[in-house]
């Protein structure tokens, strides 16, 4: 990302400590962090701010408000493909750069679920599995509502993303859990030669 001192950066889904980036943040960028928790958000940033609010709609904000905007670990959590949509373009419009990072779909074992390639399974699977193993304390959900599991969670294709983030590189980061997502910037030419378009 380009990035410099004193940039506006909105954090979407901060989460109540801001866990999203704030061991990258630079100390004088001004922060305005996102999400919708009724709890108190105390981040560990000098310069946050807190607004209430859902990532499918940030009109409080006007087009290009911030320099950067960051999502982390967010957007898999919003299942309806129109909410999901909606979230997207919000988080393209607020900003002029974005970062979001997701879990990959066929991570070898997957941030939410620690079993190997857990969101490439199919839903049966991912059902028996999460009750099977009692993970995350889902056990008691799932025995009363089946589809539980898919409305906490979605595994998007590398496909998916790269057409709800047009122009976008979607890379694979992390020790293969992750993706990022963010703008493909042109690539310097080298140093005597003209930059050809791609």
């Amino acid at each position: 990302m380009k990035t410099w001192p004193g940039m506006k950066v909105v954090d979407i889904g901060c989460g109540v400590d801001g866990r999203s980036f704030r061991a990258h943040a630079d100390p004088s960028w001004r922060v305005t962090g996102i999400d919708r928790t009724g709890e108190e958000v105390r981040p560990d940033h000098p310069n946050f701010t807190f607004a209430r609010g859902s990532a499918c709609d940030l009109s409080i904000f006007a087009d290009k408000s911030f320099d950067l905007a960051v999502s982390v670990g967010m957007l898999e959590h919003i299942t309806e493909p129109d909410a999901f949509a909606a979230a997207c373009s919000e988080i393209r419009r607020v900003a002029t750069q974005w970062l979001v990072i997701v879990p990959w779909r066929y991570a070898p074992v997957e941030p939410h679920y620690p079993l190997p390639f857990f969101g490439a399974w199919p839903e049966r699977a991912q059902i028996a599995g999460a009750r099977l193993f009692n993970i995350g304390g889902q056990r008691r959900h799932l025995a009363h509502d089946p589809g539980f599991l898919r409305r906490q969670t979605v595994w998007r294709t590398t496909a998916e993303y790269a057409a709800a983030f047009p122009g976008c590189r979607v890379r694979l980061s992390g020790m293969a859990e992750t993706l990022s997502i963010a703008p493909a910037f042109p690539r310097p030419a080298p140093i005597g030669m003209s930059a050809m378009p791609r």
